[in-house]
């Protein structure tokens, strides 16, 4: 008995000595430990697990106090200067070093596995308390808070047109560029910090997760009938207490004040990595604008050529894009799903403001001076022009035009007259496409590379969960931590946060994905702007079909002949191969397609519109079913697919006016949206009523028999 107490009275002066000391005397640390492991030989295993618990929080203290002073004399009382990344290495890693040198005695002399889980909690515990502290000092000797409000407040500025650019302060320019820098240098620190408490929590929980398995193995085998010895089944100072991470949310940590700092640090990043962000993206735009205005216009088309061919779409897509790519790549590096899912939402924020809202209204708005006076004119003699962009006669210019269900923009044939200009010779080839088409070509662009940035976003929340060994499929609604910890151990409810938080990335992730209908609406709106401006050209070539005349004589006679050799098809063809070319060299492949297929559907509408105001005879039906195949050709050879689907109806139209009876339409014509049953898979798409219009224009044809047909 006198030997345990001097034993426990040298343990405990030695222990408080040393832990004192922070590390500089390490003899005299090994000797309090020598001496607090020998009280486990002696049958102290209750007092030595307190002891050392003890001993090992308040070394790790000291040591860590100790760095951080001489850290600080370093830098000469420049916090800025001090290395606080490497005062958290340090501490992780005296922490995962202490857990490690004493695992074994904990397990095998102080309490079995259940020991250990309360040994690793107490010492992660300490770690957390010391590792809020240094957050906390990072953030307040950078100023992190005070740097970010100021970008919001530049960026503010710049979305309300009172950017230091245009108000010629180029000092002020090179301040924001300066305090972008400093906060992109604080911020890395900051990532590289949850970089490294990531991977530690993920150590501490595979620790305690191992120790909790060992604990349940011991128990199967003493229910088995083996023998366990006291220090196996010993249970010191009540249940393991539940495990709360670095990474955690604010939210998680709850009321501990005290231990939160690290985990606001995920808070932090998230709002440094989105003010970084809009602002870029806000300078991407001000740039463009700026290179738009040269300083010397008269020059800038003939500097641009020299130089070579431009790109189809502008510089915006790709740095705006380039700059999300970048921010959700620093999100991942935390390594913590908060963080990530934060910055995905700004980044879905601000692609659908400013950014498709900038592109949306450049396609809405005018195409400036000239194309405004062009549509005025043209609208005023109304019509559509001609291959060379003469106008038409016709409607006005303004009237909805077909399938397009929407007014002529002043934008797209703005565009459209500046591509008929050059290509007569009028003016200059541009050196690059016009606005109108540069924007559609960035419309096209932004799309591709949203699909390119969600995945990006997927294969993040994929790593961060293959490091957590949790699958990567969340489930339909997040976990709840705190009750989950209660039930199922001190583990638990630390996955089930980490769950929770892939719930919200995911939801982030959805949020991206709910952009797309918008980014294709606008898309196809501008698609269809440019299709009517495109088509108001050549509309008074299509309109040849109302004087021509489709009820020939059958065999021909005296006077007749030529009568059936009249078409519309030469003329129009010609219109549209000198407006689609103009077209090909300004669009990207994407966008050409789209307008050819607008364009193709109008054509094939317009012409059966007004055929359905015709007569014919079998002879003028053939004339017409020349005159639709030889057009369907053409524009299928001007596409990389075919023009079949679009010309579908008006082919049927055709086909039923070339029939020899009217009772030949039983053999062919079946309801739409059964297949023929012919067997050659033809889908009808004229309903019986619209086949009985249809006969009826054969003027050879009588109404009895068309109305008798059993369809």
């Amino acid at each position: 008995l006198a030997a345990r107490d001097l034993l426990r009275e040298r343990a405990l002066s030695l222990s408080l000595t040393s832990s004192g000391l922070g590390g500089a005397d390490a003899g005299m640390e090994a000797e309090a430990l020598r001496f607090i492991k020998i009280l486990a030989l002696v049958g102290e295993p209750s007092e030595t697990f307190a002891r050392l618990t003890a001993f090992r929080r308040l070394s790790l203290r000291a040591n860590i106090a100790a760095a951080r002073t001489r850290a600080e004399e370093t830098a000469r009382g420049d916090a800025t200067r001090v290395g606080w990344a490497e005062l958290v290495a340090l501490a992780l890693q005296s922490t995962a070093a202490a857990i490690e040198a004493d695992a074994q005695l904990v397990r095998a002399r102080l309490g079995g596995a259940r020991s250990l889980v309360r040994f690793v909690c107490a010492l992660h515990d300490e770690c957390r308390g010391e590792l809020a502290a240094l957050a906390l000092a990072l953030t307040q000797a950078h100023e992190l808070g005070k740097r970010v409000g100021a970008l919001k407040s530049i960026t503010a500025e710049l979305a309300g047109g009172a950017h230091a650019e245009q108000a010629g302060d180029q000092k002020r320019v090179e301040g924001a560029a300066k305090l972008l820098a400093d906060l992109d240098g604080v911020t890395d620190e900051l990532v590289h910090l949850l970089n490294g408490g990531g991977s530690y929590d993920c150590y501490v929980l595979e620790r305690v997760e191992r120790a909790v398995g060992e604990e349940r193995v011991s128990a199967a085998v003493g229910e088995s009938g083996a023998v366990c010895t006291d220090a196996e089944t010993e249970t010191y100072g009540g249940p393991p207490p539940s495990l709360v991470l670095l990474c955690a949310s604010p939210s998680a940590v709850g009321s501990d004040l005290s231990r939160a700092g690290f985990a606001q640090a995920s808070t932090q990043v998230s709002q440094a990595l989105s003010a970084g962000l809009a602002h870029a993206v806000g300078r991407a735009f001000a740039m463009e604008v700026a290179r738009a205005k040269p300083a010397n216009a008269a020059n800038a088309g003939a500097d641009a050529r020299a130089a070579g061919a431009s790109a189809l779409a502008s510089s915006v897509p790709d740095d705006v894009f380039y700059l999300l790519k970048r921010a959700f790549q620093r999100a991942a590096h935390t390594q913590s799903l908060h963080v990530l899912a934060a910055v995905t939402r700004a980044g879905g924020a601000l692609l659908r403001a400013p950014y498709l809202d900038n592109l949306s209204q450049r396609t809405r708005g005018g195409g400036g001076g000239a194309g405004l006076a062009l549509l005025a004119a043209f609208g005023s003699v109304g019509g559509g022009g001609g291959g060379d962009g003469s106008a038409g006669a016709g409607g006005g210019a303004s009237q909805r035009l077909g399938a397009f269900g929407s007014k002529l923009s002043a934008a797209a044939y703005g565009a459209t007259a500046t591509l008929v200009s050059a290509g007569s010779g009028a003016t200059d080839t541009p050196a690059e496409p016009p606005q109108f088409l540069a924007n559609l070509n960035n419309l096209a662009t932004s799309i591709a590379y949203l699909d390119k940035l969600q995945a990006q976003q997927e294969e993040s929340c994929a790593a961060i969960c293959a490091l957590f060994q949790i699958p990567s499929s969340p489930q339909t609604a997040a976990p709840d931590p705190a009750a989950i910890a209660v039930s199922l151990g001190p583990s638990a409810g630390a996955r089930a946060g980490v769950e929770a938080a892939l719930v919200d990335a995911h939801a982030a992730r959805a949020e991206l994905e709910g952009l797309k209908p918008a980014f294709r609406a606008a898309h196809g709106q501008a698609v269809g702007q440019l299709c009517a401006s495109v088509a108001h050209r050549f509309k008074s070539k299509l309109d040849q079909i109302g004087g021509i005349s489709y009820d020939l004589p059958e065999g021909g006679g005296e006077g007749d002949e030529g009568a059936g050799d009249e078409s519309f098809v030469p003329t129009l063809t010609e219109a549209l191969e000198w407006q689609l070319g103009l077209l090909r060299g300004n669009l990207l492949e994407r966008n050409y397609e789209a307008v050819l297929s607008g364009v193709t559907r109008f054509v094939a509408e317009r012409i059966e519109a007004m055929i359905l105001q015709k007569r014919f005879t079998l002879r003028g039906a053939f004339q017409l079913d020349r005159d639709v195949r030889a057009l369907s050709a053409f524009l299928s050879a001007a596409s990389s697919t075919t023009a079949r689907s679009a010309f579908a109806r008006l082919s049927q139209v055709v086909t039923l006016l070339s029939l020899e009876r009217e009772g030949e339409v039983a053999e062919i014509w079946t309801p739409p949206g059964r297949v023929a049953d012919s067997g050659s898979g033809l889908r009808w798409k004229l309903s019986a009523a619209e086949v009985r219009q249809v006969l009826a224009l054969r003027v050879d044809f009588k109404k009895e028999a068309i109305a008798g047909l059993k369809l």
